[in-house]
Formats: C-alpha cells, structure tokens, sequence
C-alpha cells in the first residue's frame, strides 16, 4: 500500500492525531516523535492515514543542495499518528519484510540513489515517484529477507553502543572542563583556588593574527606554507591542527600582512564560527578571521587550548553582528585568563588530552563501524552475498 501523508487542520484545541514531518527525520536515522505536530483530521482519513507499526515514510518534497529528497524512515511508535502531505506512506506487502524494505531503501538513498530523482520547483525539491518505484531491486525470499534485517539490526546496535559511548565520553570531558578550569572575570562568583592568579592574557602569550594574500596573484596561492582560514573549520576543536584547507606562498607571505607562526602557537576564530580553536602541529599562517597565541615559557599551550574550550560559550555569546558575528580585538587586549603554576598546568591538560583521547577514539569506532555497515549492507542487499539459513 502507498498514499500520500496528510497535513489536516489546526489541532491547538481539538487535534486527534499527531503528524510526522521531514523535520522529525534524525540525522543519525530514526524519528523523533516528541515533536510530532497536533492536527486534526476527519473521520475518513483518520481511518486512511493513522499510521502502522512499520510502514515507512518517504521524503517525497523537501530536500537541499546538500541533502537530496528521499530519506526514508521506518516508523515504530504506538498511538495515533500520521505523515505530512511531504512524506508517502508505504505499507509492505506479506511476503516482503518492513525492516528489509526499510534497509533496502535506505542504502538506494545513501547511494545517492535519488539524486537523479529529484525535480527542484521554486526551492523545493521534489522525487519523481513513479520512477523511485520502478527501479529494479533484489528481492530473496521473505526468511532470508529477515535474515539479512538482523544482520544490520545487529550492526545499528553495534552503533547505537559505540555511539552511546562516545557520548559518556563527551559528557566526562565536559564534566572535567568546568571542574578544572575557571573562566576568570567572567565566573566571579566562582573562587580561585588558592595559588592561581588572573593576568592579562597578553602577558603570559604573544597575540597575533593574519591576512589573505590577495587573489589576484595565482603565484601567492598553492605554495608550501600552511594557512588557516574558515574553510578549515571542521579541522578546529579537535586539539590539534594538522593540515590545512588552503596554502599559500613565501611569496604571497611577504606580500601581505599575513605572519608566519610558530608551531604550538594556539589560534582561536574570532569570525563566523567564533571560538573554534585549536594548536598548530608546523609553522602555519592564519586569516584575518583568527587570533594566534604562541605561549611563553610560564603558559602551556595545551592549557590555553583547553582554556580557550571552556570559554567557548562565552565568545559565542559576546559575538556581535547579524550576518557574521565577530569579536571586536578590544575583547581580546582586555582577556583576563586564570591560571595555576605551569605544573599544574601540565598536570591538568594532560587529563584533559587523555579526555579527549577516549572521545576520540570513541568517534573513529563509530566511524569505523559505519564503514563496515555500509559494505555490508552493499552485498546483502544487492545480492552480492547470500545468507543462507
């Protein structure tokens, strides 16, 4: 069975049903049904459109650039609920398993399956369904369909553990983030512990900052000095930076006021996705979007790393600007940072590393598993591999 979803009336005061939209699709799959929208529907459809253990719902309108319609989602609540007039409910026939038609379509879509599939009408993005069903797909028979349904159930589980894990790691590291660190003048109401003091950050660390050669120069660009900019954003907050997105020259160096830092010289975004941060592994340059940071001898660079994370909401907070929020430079002259004696520095971004080392490796196991899951997937459902019973 296949219908489309309904969207119905107004249901703040007289809603019989609650109505699934894109919108409760999880990123990591699955639906969030707390945010379910009240509507109303008559008699008629409320018999048409409420929702069974296991149908699937399919994105039919929606979508983006950088996400093409047609994820799909199985549905596993009880109650009352439907699907938006954006989603097409599918109700699989006897001989063929929800769960095994839910993974099939799942894997056609992570594919890039529908990309092709897509017809973009005034920003919205629509799948042309009657192609979406006529693709030819591997069917086995329903106890081996099931068979292969476990198998990547199995393989789910294994995620959600690996996930729920790194999850606990997250929440210890912030956990050791509040109780290790003070954020000086702005957590007056927290004491120092005896022996730390509060200095101006520019005592204890030489700040700097950077530029963009210009582009009208090709041979500026592509050289052998790494340059830190936005595009680098995914690469910050992750304690160390390695490579970067873009590179320039010696030459696009000295013709700028772009600097050429030192390794272990901390940077911090004061642009965009202000308070990102993270230490540089070799000499780099930075844009104008960053502020740099190489530590004396009584500032361990790790420390300010972790200190700069645990001052994280404050920057996004104090960020002004209704385009690009910036933080103005008379922030970072007037920065006050709280700090112990250079071994207890140590001691605590040594903790604070080992921290982020089991989030980390949390994360790699997650990705690791997805991987497999992927290939795996890729052979049971195209018949590569049979599974026998």
């Amino acid at each position: 069975m296949s219908t489309p979803g309904h969207w119905g009336e107004d249901g703040q005061d007289d809603g019989n049903i609650l109505v699934l939209r894109s919108a409760n699709f999880l990123k990591a799959g699955g639906l969030n049904y707390e945010t379910a929208a009240l509507r109303k529907f008559d008699a008629k459809k409320l018999v048409q459109k409420r929702l069974e253990p296991g149908d699937l719902l399919l994105e039919r309108s929606g979508g983006s650039p950088a996400q093409p319609v047609g994820r799909v989602n199985r549905f596993d609540a009880q109650g009352d609920f439907s699907a938006s007039n954006f989603l097409q409910i599918l109700r699989v026939r006897d001989k063929v398993d929800d769960w095994f038609a839910y993974y099939l379509l799942d894997s056609f879509y992570a594919q890039g399956g529908t990309e092709h599939l897509q017809k973009a009408t005034t920003g919205i993005r629509n799948l042309d369904f009657a192609t979406y069903l006529a693709t030819t797909i591997f069917l086995p028979p329903l106890d081996e369909q099931r068979r292969i349904a476990e198998v990547l159930r199995s393989a789910d589980e294994a995620i959600r553990t690996a996930e729920l894990a790194a999850s606990g790691a997250k929440s210890a590291r912030m956990a050791l983030l509040a109780d290790l660190l003070h954020r000086a003048d702005w957590e007056p109401e927290r004491a120092l512990p005896s022996g730390w003091h509060t200095p101006l950050l520019d005592m204890m660390a030489k700040r700097g900052s950077g530029h963009t050669p210009s582009k009208q120069f090709s041979s500026y660009w592509n050289g052998d000095v790494k340059w830190i900019s936005l595009q680098d954003t995914k690469r910050l907050d992750r304690v160390y930076v390695t490579d970067t997105a873009a590179t320039i020259t010696p030459e696009g160096l000295a013709n700028s006021s772009a600097v050429l830092h030192p390794a272990n010289t901390v940077v911090v975004s004061r642009d965009a996705t202000v308070g990102r941060s993270a230490i540089m592994m070799s000499d780099m340059a930075v844009s104008q979007h960053f502020i740099s940071y190489t530590c004396g001898p009584a500032l361990s660079p790790l420390y300010l790393y972790y200190w700069l994370q645990r001052m994280k909401s404050v920057f996004e907070r104090i960020g002004a600007g209704s385009t690009i929020k910036t933080i103005g430079l008379p922030f970072f002259k007037g920065l006050k940072i709280a700090i112990p004696d250079r071994a207890e520095q140590d001691w605590t971004a040594e903790l604070l590393w080992q921290a982020d080392s089991q989030v980390f490796a949390a994360e790699e196991a997650i990705d690791r598993l997805r991987l497999v899951k992927a290939a795996v997937s890729d052979d049971l459902l195209s018949g590569h591999i049979r599974v026998p019973a």
